[in-house]
């Protein structure tokens, strides 16, 4: 990566839901990237008005749930506000467990307009997320469950049986050819454990076979420095690459050992967080684990506002359930309590099923 101007912005990405952007986000910060996330995309001209030292930009979107017919509306113009930042790389932000299909969330179009809209000359795929027990071994993924083990994707308790994208195949290659016609290559484990010249070659093999796509292993938080190092060595134009929020420690890594980051620029681990006795916490979530996090938040002291899903779909009902947790959660507040708002406590919640089968009715 080229040394770009102190007050360039080198690293553009758009998160398919929320929680994935503020990760990246956090990473980027703690890494020493100055980072801000937008819920839209702001202008170039705004960023540096307003925020002259920063160096990352994050737009938070929830592609994660969206029908595939709604996504160039979402994205298109979306990415064409990023490509103005002129970013050294581009990183749409996917779960790191991949769990997408053909007909919601689906990557592979996501892809396709971004290949549309920054024309690289390859698209890095870099899913694994080695600190949070997601890992990808010869394209396919084993995915951590809590201290119980590590799992292959498609047997996995949680994953396996996601309500709207199971993952059903654990070979990310061939997950992803049914939501794209785009030609994919690997950059296996093997290469990838020779370091960053065999990463290289690799990467420059698969675009003389014309893959648009190339998937990479990983296994160590290791992995990602070499393979980001690799990928923006090779690059003629933006970089545009696709994966978990753990890519933002590669992303990070290179930049700071091509000094593109001034070191003084936010001291690299340091922290803003404070510490709070009382916390308020809003999931979302169906996961396994998530479920056991909630059964003992409740065991510990916190109280819980259990979202009525169903309520929230029917627009006589909907003001009147946000009314109540809003209430709810701020007398517990007041009270010094810790809250937890959540639309299901794991995959087993009753609320699941309700809703899927009144969506289903209303369309």
């Amino acid at each position: 990566m080229n040394k770009q101007p102190d007050e360039s912005i080198l690293i553009a990405f758009y998160g398919d839901d929320f929680t994935g952007t503020m990760s990246t986000a956090e990473i980027l910060n703690e890494e020493g990237i100055p980072t801000l996330v937008f819920t839209y995309a702001p202008d170039i001209s705004f960023l540096k008005k307003h925020f002259p030292k920063l160096r990352a930009v994050g737009i938070a979107g929830t592609v994660r749930t969206m029908p595939v017919k709604n996504l160039r509306s979402a994205l298109i113009p979306v990415f064409k506000v990023m490509k103005e930042y002129k970013a050294s790389a581009y990183l749409y932000k996917v779960c790191s467990t991949f769990d997408s299909s053909p007909e919601i969330g689906n990557i592979g179009r996501a892809i396709e307009f971004g290949i549309e809209t920054f024309s690289p000359d390859f698209v890095s795929l870099l899913p694994a997320a080695p600190n949070f027990g997601r890992y990808v071994v010869f394209g396919n993924m084993f995915a951590a469950l809590g201290k119980e083990g590590i799992y292959r994707l498609d047997r996995h308790p949680s994953m396996a049986s996601h309500p709207v994208t199971p993952m059903q195949e654990s070979d990310l290659t061939i997950h992803l050819s049914k939501q794209t016609d785009l030609s994919i290559g690997l950059v296996n484990i093997l290469d990838v454990d020779r370091g960053t010249e065999k990463i290289e070659k690799r990467i420059e093999e698969l675009v003389k076979e014309k893959k648009s796509i190339i998937f990479f292993d990983s296994l160590h938080r290791e992995d990602q420095p070499n393979i980001c190092k690799a990928v923006l060595r090779q690059k003629s134009k933006p970089a545009f690459l696709v994966g978990s929020h753990e890519v933002a420690y590669g992303l990070s890594s290179v930049l700071w050992n091509s000094n593109s980051v001034k070191r003084d620029t936010l001291p690299k681990g340091k922290s803003s967080a404070v510490h709070k006795t009382q916390v308020l916490v809003l999931s979302g979530s169906c996961a396994t684990i998530t479920g056991r996090q909630i059964e003992w938040s409740l065991k510990n002291g916190f109280t819980d506002m259990a979202v009525n899903t169903e309520s929230i779909l029917l627009r006589e009902e909907r003001g009147k359930e946000k009314q109540r947790i809003i209430s709810g959660t701020i007398k517990e507040l007041t009270e010094g309590k810790s809250v937890i708002i959540h639309t299901a406590a794991g995959p087993e919640d009753k609320r699941i099923t309700a809703i899927t089968k009144k969506a289903s009715t209303l369309g």
